[in-house]
């Protein structure tokens, strides 16, 4: 063998390959590299006396190279506890399964490797994992996550938009869900944040956005994993979520508990049904005092899945636990680390600004309008030419929309008729585009006069001087 690294074996070829991208890969110098290149001494005793022949004993399985091998100790007479690895990496998740939890990985992975795509052994645990091993119901939602990703394309999303510019709903989605570094045993931590966009999020943005910018997330952190792999030498697929509650407050949990609409749809606008058994841990940080007293209150606002991972840290001790698991170099300041600047590196539309989030969220939060009963709201946008686009929700109930434009010359034009909208359940919001080849005045109005009821709106209105939506 070439050498030891992290107290796993390398082969010449291999160890040499990552001495060179130690040097230049921030990930190894959180390794404690442990290095012998020359091979054991071995001191020969003669024997004093006649050796008398023995049946063999069964040699020991032989310690293969990370990077190189290909097959896994089994016994040659039954193929039971091989699994697929990709490029030779190690899979510790993997290593730990009994001899049966192995064969059903084995099993379903040969009912599935004929009609779908070829995948890693550790998403067929995972499925396996979060059914609790009951291969039917594993099957199941495995052939559902393949069919939904030919549906969106999610093996080549990242191909498509290798910059990140997808649409408005990404780079608001990375505010509070922000891959940030890995820790010193090789696991992606990611910074997560609540509260701090407005509760009523999930009714305004629409759902196809929402799903499509979560999927491009999803595949950008597994791609992550995947290269980090490949420098390491082990598959850590899960990661180490910092949620931070700081921006938590009253308010936010009172719109959101009391609206459950919001919350439907919020529960809509997911993937992490496709992406079972990624959190390894969860550390929840800056809780509120009515969060920390009731720790039901959180399950607003966090998955399920999330909080039986989670652990609440709030005195000196547990920061001090949480940086001795993760390392004080990989956590931000603001939760008690010594990071500065995120350390991993994501296409520079999504890169964390160093003055923080807050001029983009500015920039993307619609306006709230109330708009009194028995009353009619109206908005004037002129357009010196190109588009205008429109998106609006309302909280709860329903009103009249419609648009009208009208040119230099006071003609007047019918865009979109009267349309009596509802938002009772989980109905999208209301949203299009107009053209002005023109000097064009578009006007919007919302007729809430047939009701007694104040109605609360949120609206985003925009001008393009291209014909292309914003």
């Amino acid at each position: 063998m070439g050498g030891q690294m992290s107290g796993h074996v390398f082969c010449f070829g291999c160890f040499d390959g990552l001495q060179r991208k130690k040097l230049t890969h921030p990930v190894f110098e959180k390794l404690e590299p442990k290095i012998s290149r020359e091979p054991p001494s071995r001191e020969v005793r003669r024997p004093s006396k006649p050796i008398v022949p023995v049946a063999p004993a069964a040699e020991p399985p032989r310690r293969r190279c990370w990077c190189c091998r290909r097959a896994r100790r089994v016994s040659k007479s039954s193929s039971i506890g091989a699994y697929s690895c990709e490029d030779g990496v190690a899979c510790p998740t993997l290593d730990v399964l009994d001899a049966e939890q192995r064969q059903m990985v084995q099993l379903m992975r040969s009912r599935v490797q004929k009609e779908w795509p070829k995948r890693h052994d550790l998403w067929f645990k995972r499925f396996l994992a979060h059914k609790k091993w009951n291969l039917e119901k594993a099957m199941a939602a495995y052939v559902d996550m393949e069919e939904w990703r030919r549906k969106v394309g999610a093996d080549h999303i990242l191909r498509e938009y290798p910059d990140g510019r997808l649409n408005s709903v990404l780079p608001v989605d990375m505010t509070g869900f922000y891959p940030y570094s890995v820790d010193k045993t090789g696991r992606l931590v990611i910074w997560m944040r609540t509260g701090h966009v407005p509760w009523w999020r999930s009714l305004f943005e629409r759902t196809d956005e929402a799903l499509r910018a979560q999927l491009w997330a999803g595949e950008w952190i597994y791609a992550q994993q995947a290269q980090l792999a490949k420098l390491t030498g082990v598959w850590r697929e899960r990661a180490v979520v910092l949620v931070d509650l700081s921006d938590l407050d009253f308010n936010y949990f009172q719109g959101l508990s009391s609206c459950s609409r919001a919350r439907r749809r919020g529960a809509q606008q997911t993937t992490a049904q496709y992406y079972p058994g990624v959190v390894d841990k969860a550390y929840l940080l800056h809780a509120p005092g009515f969060a920390t007293r009731a720790w039901s209150v959180l399950k607003y606002f966090l998955s399920e899945k999330l909080m039986d991972k989670a652990q609440m840290v709030s005195s000196e001790d547990e920061v001090q636990q949480m940086l001795e698991d993760l390392g004080a170099a990989n956590v931000p300041r603001s939760l008690g680390g010594s990071s500065a600047h995120p350390e991993l590196q994501l296409p520079a539309e999504l890169m964390m600004p160093k003055k923080g989030w807050a001029d983009l969220l500015e920039s993307w939060k619609p306006r709230e309008i109330s708009i009194p009963a028995r009353s009619t709201h109206h908005e004037i946008l002129v357009a010196p030419g190109g588009s205008v686009s429109w998106q609006w929700a309302l909280v709860g109930s329903s009103i009249t929309f419609q648009v009208q434009r009208q040119t230099g010359t006071g003609a007047s034009e019918m865009v979109l008729q009267p349309t009596e909208c509802h938002f009772h359940d989980l109905e999208e919001p209301i949203f299009g585009r107009a053209m002005a080849q023109k000097p064009t005045e578009f006007h919007f109005s919302w007729d809430n006069s047939a009701s007694h009821w104040s109605k609360k709106l949120l609206l985003r209105l925009e001008v393009s001087s291209t014909g292309n939506s914003p």
